[in-house]
């Protein structure tokens, strides 16, 4: 989940029905990057 709004609830809804994580704006490239491997198997990537 990426966000320009903290709203601290919404958040911790989203985190408990399923997201991963959440990244509040600005966020750059390599942490969207980063995240990704981190969820997507190694196997499914081409």
């Amino acid at each position: 989940m990426i966000t320009g709004d903290a709203v601290e609830s919404l958040i911790e809804q989203a985190l408990s029905e399923g997201a991963k994580t959440c990244l509040s704006k600005p966020v750059s490239i390599e942490e969207i990057l980063e995240i990704v491997e981190e969820v997507v198997p190694a196997s499914g990537m081409s």
